[in-house]
């Protein structure tokens, strides 16, 4: 026999925190965020709610910003909060209906043609037209091509080479006091 899965509407509180493996704090906060309260949408409030903090004080305050954060990011948290809101209707099967309800209404033209692009937005009927301009002309500049460079094979016996000679030549201008090679002294 296949076990039917009930909504969250019908289950206990004890088998929401199962389903979403949650904490009771954790539910008190999705709870909170979602309320139609002073809390909705406020991660920090919610956590200070939620977990019984104080809001004048610096230090719990300090911590609601890091631990709001960190909750917001929960991925089980944000399955109870996702779960929450489409319960309050803010699902796409009850958007359609208030978007079609505007689209419908001959009072407000602004909103209906509103209502109208976002529809076409929503099903790429339509692509935006984005323009750019330019406001300074652009400069040309000439390139000039950089001549090969040997390889490092070439100038390794290039250098071997000519290394022979410079020691050649600083030892003998070397023992002449500073003299050019082939000079002498006197």
């Amino acid at each position: 026999m296949e076990k039917k899965i009930k909504p969250d509407s019908e289950l206990s509180p004890l088998e929401i925190l199962a389903k979403y493996k949650i904490n009771a704090q954790q539910e008190l906060f999705c709870q909170y965020w979602t309320s139609p309260t002073e809390f909705y949408g406020s991660g920090v409030e919610s956590y200070l709610a939620a977990y019984h903090k104080d809001p004048s004080n610096k230090k719990d305050r300090a911590t609601a910003y890091v631990q709001a954060s960190a909750l917001l990011t929960n991925l089980k948290v944000l399955a109870r909060i996702d779960s929450l809101l489409s319960l309050d209707g803010f699902n796409d099967q009850n958007i359609d209906k208030e978007l079609l309800f505007i689209i419908k209404q001959s009072k407000d033209f602004g909103s209906k043609l509103g209502a109208i692009r976002e529809y076409n937005k929503l099903k790429a009927r339509v692509t935006e037209r984005i323009e750019h301009s330019m406001t300074a002309p652009i400069e040309i500049i000439e390139i000039i091509p950089v001549p090969d460079r040997p390889k490092k094979e070439e100038q390794k016996q290039n250098n071997d080479g000519e290394h022979n000679t410079t020691e050649h030549s600083d030892s003998v201008a070397g023992g002449t006091g500073g003299a050019e090679a082939g000079e002498s002294k006197a």
